[in-house]
């Protein structure tokens, strides 16, 4: 009795072990094909100017909104599934889930850019920094401006 009392303990603690393996190494990954709730915030601050920008994209809606010293304009659109296709493809092909950022102390009224994205009814999230404290680092930041350049442009296109 004893012995099958320690082999449910080994069972459940390798169980633990091997489920938190698997999840580890691909929470974040970005599946091949864009998921059909993939969305994305984009967030631009303006450190110690009162001034931001984001921008949020999904399947059902977009939305972009300027805060420039609380004159808030916003601007409604939509993206075509090859829109969407395309805005995926360049994430994933500048492996924006495995760009890497360090943090750093002492840093002042910095503004920069943050993106956020979603899929799978939230449970797989994946965000990418460079304001604030945190430094996309060096090695990533030619991915890191094609990500930034290409949105950029999108709000051009679509939101201005």
């Amino acid at each position: 009795m004893q012995n099958a009392l320690k082999m449910k303990y080994v069972l459940l603690i390798l169980g633990i072990f091997f489920l938190g393996c698997r999840s580890s190494g691909q929470k974040n990954k970005f599946p091949e094909k864009i998921p059909t709730d993939f969305s994305l915030a984009y967030h631009v601050d303006g450190g110690m100017r009162y001034y931001s920008e984001d921008l949020f994209i999904s399947k059902e809606s977009c939305s972009y909104v300027i805060d420039d010293g609380g004159r808030k304009t916003t601007k409604k659109f939509m993206l075509s599934a090859a829109e969407m296709d395309a805005m995926y493809d360049i994430l994933k092909n500048n492996r924006t889930d495995q760009i890497k950022s360090r943090t750093e102390d002492n840093v002042y009224d910095r503004g920069g850019i943050s993106i956020s994205m979603a899929w799978d009814k939230g449970r797989h999230e994946l965000q990418v920094s460079d304001a604030q404290l945190t430094f996309v680092e060096k090695k990533w930041w030619g991915q890191w401006q094609a990500i930034c350049n290409y949105l950029a442009d999108l709000i051009k296109r679509k939101a201005k």
